[in-house]
């Protein structure tokens, strides 16, 4: 086995370790599959450049707009359309959970990361080949703001975030209805919790 297979090797069980942890700890009940997902994006993630897409012109990198490439998405071809979603999915979910809180006070926050992620794999969902893959999309479709939060407490736990921040925690969770965030106000002593009539937790 060369060098980089084991780095890759010893990478996916870190995070494998961390992913199921983190789930357990905010009782996040999922599949085998949805986990392994996990573990494979935080490990494609592991680059920076992997957030970034490449100019065709001079091969330098640079940031994209969600809402653009989920109308090239849509509008593409069945293989480049699946590519194009899940890039866009994995990609809000990624900096959904490790990079939230540096939205604050910016005109685009992480409401719209996460509305744009769920999005992504809910069409994934209906436009893959296999019906495990659909499941896969599907779940963390439908669970997104639970696999932010898993993300968001790998990320604090790493010391990427700090969750120490009270008016940043209430302001996620006014935005986002994040679990985490009201459980973590709770510990910090903040008890006066407006109550969200979304349905998501």
């Amino acid at each position: 086995m060369s060098a980089a297979s084991e780095i890759i090797l010893d990478s996916k069980m870190y995070f494998s370790e961390l992913i199921g942890n983190a789930c357990n700890e905010r009782n996040v009940k999922t599949k085998p599959q949805v986990q392994e997902y996990l573990v494979n994006l935080l490990n494609n993630f592991l680059r920076a450049d992997n957030l970034y897409v490449e100019k065709k012109a001079d091969g330098t990198k640079e940031n994209f707009c969600l809402a653009e490439l989920y109308l090239t998405a849509v509008n593409a071809d069945d293989k480049l359309k699946i590519n194009l979603l899940k890039r866009l999915g994995d990609v809000s979910l990624y900096v959904s959970g490790f990079f939230g809180d540096s939205f604050k006070r910016k005109i685009i926050d992480v409401d719209y990361y996460i509305e744009m992620g769920e999005t992504a794999y809910s069409v994934l969902s209906e436009s893959t080949l296999t019906d495990l893959q659909s499941k896969v999309y599907k779940d963390i479709s439908e669970n997104f703001l639970s696999f932010v939060d898993v993300l968001t407490l790998i990320s604090q736990e790493c010391a990427i975030q700090d969750s120490s921040d009270i008016l940043r925690l209430h302001d996620k969770y006014l935005l986002t209805n994040s679990g985490l965030a009201k459980d973590q106000l709770l510990e910090l002593g903040v008890f006066n919790i407006p109550k969200k009539s979304s349905s998501k937790q």
